[in-house]
């Protein structure tokens, strides 16, 4: 198989489209005092400012989605500098600044995770019918629709698992195993043939 091509859509919060791999570097968009740009490397990075440096008070949460097509993947920076990486067939839908007590996504597919860490604001993962919940770490997270599992791969640091009545909290190396309706195990992988996508 071709390795993934650099290529994904970013639906902004009213609806419109951007074919990120269509388009130059520079300001995309701004999604209240959130700016949007492709960077030189050709990655897209949000640009929130700090709570001194809002203008006018708190603008309204707006939410966007990135997602890429078969064949294609994307590299996202979120307003609290998590580093995002999403394989092929995957989305991630997420505020364009975080606020509140928690850092919440929803992503389908594959991703991997470069959390930056905030132990006022707790990163969370919803993926299916778990909540990975982080303060700042390494992960990846395979949560396609179509297959049966979804499982959630420690690289570094530490995350928590939450399913419906279950609470998983792993070390690097290991991989819980969601089998959706069924049992919930955990393994110990080679994170490095996990990842090598």
């Amino acid at each position: 198989l071709a390795p993934g091509m650099e290529k994904a859509v970013l639906t902004l919060g009213d609806g419109s489209q951007i074919i990120l791999d269509e388009v130059n570097k520079g300001l995309l968009a701004r999604e209240g005092h959130t700016s949007v740009n492709k960077t030189d490397d050709g990655l897209v990075a949000y640009l929130a400012p700090g709570e001194k440096e809002s203008m006018g008070g708190q603008d309204a949460v707006v939410f966007n989605t990135i997602t890429t097509p078969r064949g294609g993947k994307y590299k996202v920076i979120l307003p609290d500098q998590t580093e995002v990486w999403l394989n092929a067939m995957s989305s991630i839908h997420f505020p364009t600044r975080f606020s509140g007590q928690s850092r919440e996504v929803d992503i389908t597919g594959e991703v991997y995770f470069d959390v930056t860490r905030n132990e006022d604001q707790p990163f969370r993962v919803r993926s299916g019918n778990q909540i990975i919940r982080v303060l700042g770490t390494e992960f990846n997270v395979k949560a396609y629709p179509d297959e049966e599992d979804i499982r959630t791969t420690l690289v570094e640091g530490s995350v928590v698992v939450e399913t419906e009545g279950a609470e998983f909290t792993i070390e690097p190396g290991q991989q819980v195993i969601n089998h959706r309706t069924s049992d919930i195990v955990v393994e110990e992988v080679d994170t490095a043939q996990v990842t090598a996508w």
